[in-house]
């Protein structure tokens, strides 16, 4: 799970859940987690990484500890949602070791749009998995929660970040990350690889999900120069990609390389 809000009450009931171990990563400094919560959460199950990358960004800091190895199933999840009915967790254990099950179990549907390659071909530019093709469709689950099998954890061997080390595309890098490593789960699970608890964004019988964060929350206001910045990145992005998607084997493998570059570099 985030640590970012740290609800008391959501501590509680996780803690009533059979079989259930919680693992806390959290971008906040330890001095920030509340002392009820510091009470009745061992300190070995908390780890505090660095604040990059947004909740992608602490779920790959997350599998990068290998502790979700020694489970079956792991849930991924913010610390800001209401979990309705605590039997969700059973639920999908079940459901992901089924004959009829799909890899990823995400709660409410995020959208019926697919064509992410089409209209947001950007937020590929990070990442080392790329579209096949401009016609490549997936799906995409929010990070609020979604549930998935260690085996196919094993099988995506990591999430696609954006780490945005220096701040220069705010939150909504974490939509980057979110797409390409949707895309890139779907390429390798296959076109079954998602399924939700409902049809309804945000929401189902099991679970509540907060939009992003505390309504109360002011988002931080970017200066001239971020916002230039994150211009640029955008513009850069978009048309390294475009010409990747229509380039040769050849010319894909050097834009490849040089996105890479760029990236690593920001």
């Amino acid at each position: 799970m985030v640590g970012w809000y740290f609800q008391q009450e959501l501590f509680a009931t996780l803690n009533t859940i059979p079989g259930l171990q919680l693992y806390v990563l959290s971008h906040k400094p330890y001095k920030s987690v509340p002392e009820p919560v510091l009470d009745n959460f061992p300190k070995q199950y908390l780890f505090i990484e660095q604040n990059i990358g947004y909740d992608w960004g602490a779920y790959q800091q997350f599998l990068n500890k290998e502790v979700w190895k020694e489970f079956d199933t792991v849930f991924f999840m913010h610390d800001d949602i209401n979990i309705v009915d605590p039997s969700v967790f059973q639920y999908c254990d079940e459901l992901l070791h089924s004959s009829a099950a799909n890899f990823v179990i995400g709660n409410g549907r995020v959208t019926t749009k697919r064509d992410w390659p089409v209209t947001h071909i950007q937020c590929y530019a990070h990442s080392l998995w790329k579209p096949p093709s401009w016609d490549f469709r997936h799906d995409t689950v929010r990070g609020s929660f979604f549930a998935v099998s260690s085996s196919a954890l094993s099988q995506i061997k990591g999430f696609e970040i954006l780490w945005d080390r220096r701040k220069l595309f705010g939150v909504g890098a974490g939509n980057y990350s979110l797409r390409a490593t949707c895309g890139k789960i779907q390429s390798i699970l296959g076109e079954n690889a998602f399924s939700f608890l409902s049809e309804y964004y945000r929401h189902s019988s099991y679970i509540i999900e907060s939009q992003r964060g505390d309504p109360q929350d002011v988002p931080p206001r970017q200066s001239i120069t971020q916002v230039i910045a994150n211009h640029i990145l955008y513009q850069f992005s978009k048309t390294m990609m475009t010409f990747y998607m229509n380039g040769t084997s050849r010319q894909k493998q050097s834009l490849a390389r040089w996105m890479q570059f760029v990236f690593r570099s920001l």
